[in-house]
């Protein structure tokens, strides 16, 4: 990925001296930028461009190339493609549209373009994007012609859509922020966001990382790479809905995703997940303070009300709102003019009217052992105390670096009034109490946060060739139908997942013998991998408490379902609960976990981690559902084996990862042991073929 950014001589390919050319603005990007490069405009017609000539083609130029920049129709991209690898080009930017965003039946076109930069080891971004920036070195190849009025920062943009990527340069460098890189992805049909991730986590100019998605690449890679970064990796992922997917694919060749699938992946792997551009733009924000270290918060208000919001705020994130000292109020209390107002935490400075006052309450709080961080909030309407405030808005940045704790600011004034604070305010500005509240929690808990690295190419330590063996009879299954019932038993010993006594058989002798082997009362249920739903239509039989009621439900099972049946011991006791697996697209097997019985379809309270898990992952789903809350003793009921739950958990989401052939896995109900007896033990397990 450097020699995408560290480029020192660019090809510009599809330059001509048309005023409607959009070719010209990548040129005029280089130079309005300042790139110090050579830049090569390559045309058919040849001519000159600001004082460059036009190349009729990428064999003309005379010198090495390091990057080719291409903005011609799609269907002659093979053959420019072919002139960079004939010319050593290994690096490419192609903003040219019109592949399988546009019709499907351009897939074929992209497969050629991915053989010939096969053949001559070409590294590409796009189709479909509008370039590429490196602020650092003015190598800014967009074909949308930009100011270059955006600071340096240690901000990185990557961005499916170049419209939303643009969006968030611009709204950055509102906010006074600026970036080091930015990327319009496109189609990302060779190079994706895993690629860029893995370049900018080592970027010694970039410190934050942001990602606007509208598919992923590979889920598994990225929350691979996402689990081991140390820097934040803040991620905007739309493309939820049927409505959105038609747009997103006809732009940026994007298929939907579950929601609440990706939410538990990013949660997973410690990404930080924005719902919205604006709050995309507060999470960057954020960023730019120093570490939360602890949930010690005070909060500093010259307005009642919105110290009022402030203390809710702390309040809904979970934040101690630590009391000020003795030397504190007094202070305030000295200088207030009226004495109306108590002080407290928050701290309502609305009767203090020095303003260089401020100043030192603000040192003082954050000098404290006790304080992690503050909320600052400042008020005028713009007409007296500009210049002060101005002032006071100065000292905020340099008091943060001096202490080493995040100060998050609220400023309300007016329009113009705020102009001015941006531009000598070393901090951002925040407009609502509950944003920066909001941003001090993300900060906390990313400083705080323990993200177990996931890895995307797993194999447990719990396969054996002996496993295989078991399904190679099988295979290959018919997509979507059932295992049969005692290999998917079978399949569950060979990972230690502890099921009842049971026993497939159609032979009435061998049934009757298991059940006085389990000891009664057992269960009788049809072996039948036609019938999902065994309890709706009838197919269980249970409390059976000897041979006659045995005898007689293995006849009606038989006559109804036929004869092949399932004999388990029943399991009395225990707290009912679901476990399974299912397999998405883009993040392999996914792990479930809820109430048991009817009640996980009733109250859809389930949660989910992609496998696979450990039992420190597992306990968290656990305790994310209202089964949970049961599992640890409800209303002083007796706390359930919730360790061998977990057990159970983590010993699936390896059968799951070994296993790809099987595309998912019903454990429902699991009877969790309560009291003083331990285990958790499968009551039903219904597995389908991928």
């Amino acid at each position: 990925m450097k020699g995408f950014f560290e480029a020192t001589s660019v090809a510009v390919v599809g330059v001509s001296a048309s005023p409607t050319n959009l070719g010209r603005a990548i040129v005029y990007n280089l130079t309005e930028f300042r790139f110090p490069g050579v830049i090569y405009p390559v045309g058919p017609k040849g001519g000159a461009f600001m004082g460059h000539k036009i190349y009729r083609t990428i064999l003309e130029i005379p010198d090495k190339v390091d990057l080719a920049v291409v903005l011609t129709p799609a269907h002659t991209i093979p053959d420019i493609l072919k002139e960079c690898g004939e010319k050593g080009i290994k690096r490419v930017v192609i903003e040219s549209s019109g592949f399988s965003e546009f019709a499907d039946e351009r897939k074929k076109l992209e497969e050629e373009i991915l053989d010939i930069a096969k053949r001559y080891n070409i590294r590409f971004v796009g189709p479909n994007g509008i370039g590429l920036i490196n602020l650092e070195n003015g190598l800014a190849v967009p074909f949308m012609p930009f100011e270059f009025e955006y600071p340096l920062g240690k901000v990185a943009i990557l961005a499916q859509s170049g419209g939303i990527g643009a969006c968030m340069l611009n709204a950055l460098a509102f906010e006074n922020i600026g970036f080091s890189k930015f990327v319009s992805m496109g189609n990302k049909l060779n190079v994706n966001e895993n690629d860029l991730l893995d370049f900018l986590k080592n970027d010694d100019s970039t410190d934050n990382i942001f990602i606007y998605l509208e598919g992923l690449a590979d889920g598994r890679k990225l929350m691979e790479l996402a689990s081991r970064c140390t820097k934040p990796v803040i991620i905007y992922k739309s493309n939820y809905t049927k409505a959105s997917s038609g747009i997103a694919k006809s732009h940026s060749a994007s298929l939907t995703s579950d929601k609440a699938t990706v939410d538990a992946a990013f949660k997973q792997a410690g990404i930080i997940q924005a719902e919205s551009i604006r709050e995309s733009v507060d999470l960057i924000k954020a960023f730019e303070l120093k570490p939360m270290r602890g949930n010690r918060l005070a909060v500093i208000s010259r307005s009642g009300g919105h110290a009022v919001v402030a203390a809710d705020a702390a309040s809904s994130y979970g934040f101690d709102l630590v009391a000020f000292p003795d030397e504190l109020i007094k202070l305030v209390e000295e200088h207030s003019r009226a004495g109306v107002i108590k002080p407290q935490n928050p701290l309502d400075l609305g009767d203090l009217f020095e303003l260089d006052l401020y100043e030192k309450i603000l040192d003082m709080t954050l000098e404290r052992d006790d304080v992690d961080g503050v909320c600052f909030i400042h008020n005028y309407q713009g007409i007296f105390e500009a210049g002060q405030s101005r002032q006071l808005s100065a000292r905020i940045g340099p008091l943060m670096k001096k202490h080493n704790k995040p100060v998050v600011y609220c400023l309300f004034t007016s329009n113009k009034e705020m102009e001015k604070h941006k531009k000598v305010c070393q901090v951002p500005i925040f407009i609502d109490p509950w944003e920066a509240i909001r941003a001090l929690d993300v900060l906390y808990k990313f400083h705080t946060k323990n993200v177990h690295p996931f890895v995307a190419d797993f194999r447990s330590p719990m396969w054996t060739p002996r496993i295989d063996e078991l399904l190679n009879d099988y295979l290959p299954g018919e997509k979507g139908a059932q295992l049969p019932v005692d290999l998917s038993y079978r399949i569950l010993a060979s990972y230690g997942i502890q099921t009842a006594p049971w026993l497939v058989s159609e032979n009435t002798e061998e049934v009757l013998a298991a059940a006085e082997e389990f000891g009664y009362p057992v269960v009788l249920k049809t072996a039948s991998t036609d019938v999902v739903h065994k309890s709706d239509e009838g197919a269980v039989v249970l409390n059976i408490k000897n041979r006659v009621e045995l005898l007689e439900a293995l006849t009606n099972l038989q006559l109804k379902f036929g004869h092949q049946v399932l004999i388990q011991k029943q399991i009395e006791e225990g707290i009912e609960i679901f476990v399974g697996s299912t397999q998405d697209d883009n993040f392999g097997p996914v792990m479930l976990f809820g109430l048991g019985g009817i009640f996980v379809e009733l109250f859809n309270d389930v949660s989910r981690r992609i496998a696979p898990i450990n039992p420190k992952i597992a306990v968290q789903m656990i305790d994310e559902t209202k089964a949970g809350k049961l599992l640890r003793g409800f209303r002083s009921q007796d706390e359930a084996d919730i360790e061998a739950c977990a057990d159970m958990m983590v010993r699936l989401s390896y059968l799951v990862c070994d296993l790809h052939m099987i595309a998912e896995v019903d454990l429902n109900p699991v009877k969790v042991a309560t009291g003083h007896d331990k285990g958790a033990t499968v009551v039903d397990c219904r597995m389908t073929w991928a």
